[in-house]
C-alpha cells in the first residue's frame, strides 16, 4: 500500500491501518479504475461513497471532479481516524452512519 498517491496534479496522502487488503483495494479503485470514474462522459455534481471505509473511492473521485460535493458514509468508529483526513484533502462531507435502500422509501 503507498503512502500516498498523484492524481490530476495533487499529490494525496493515505491515512491507513495496516491491513494488507487494503493495498488491493488500492490496485482496484486507483490504478485499475474499477467503477469507471475516469470514464464518466459528463462532471457529477454529486457523488456518494456508502460503505467508504477509508476514503479511497472518494479521494480519487475528488481528485478528478473537484467541484462535485462528496458525501462519504461509513459507519465503523474504528475507520473513521483513518478517513476523516483523507477526506479532508478532498473537501469531502464524511457521515458517521450506515445507508441502506430503504432510507429512500
Amino acid at each position: 500500500m503507498p503512502g500516498s498517491f498523484h492524481l490530476k496534479g495533487r499529490d494525496l496522502r493515505i491515512n491507513a491501518p495496516n491491513e494488507k487488503g487494503l493495498a488491493y483495494d488500492f490496485m482496484n479503485l486507483v490504478l485499475d479504475d474499477e467503477y469507471g470514474l475516469r470514464r464518466l462522459r459528463s462532471r457529477p455534481q454529486t457523488i456518494l461513497d456508502v460503505g467508504a471505509n477509508i476514503g479511497l473511492f472518494s479521494m480519487m473521485a475528488g481528485a478528478l471532479y473537484p467541484d462535485a460535493k462528496i458525501h462519504a458514509y461509513e459507519p465503523n468508529p474504528r475507520i473513521q481516524k483513518y478517513l476523516r483526513p483523507n477526506l479532508a484533502q478532498v473537501n469531502a462531507k464524511m457521515f458517521p452512519e450506515a445507508w441502506s435502500y430503504r432510507d429512500w422509501e
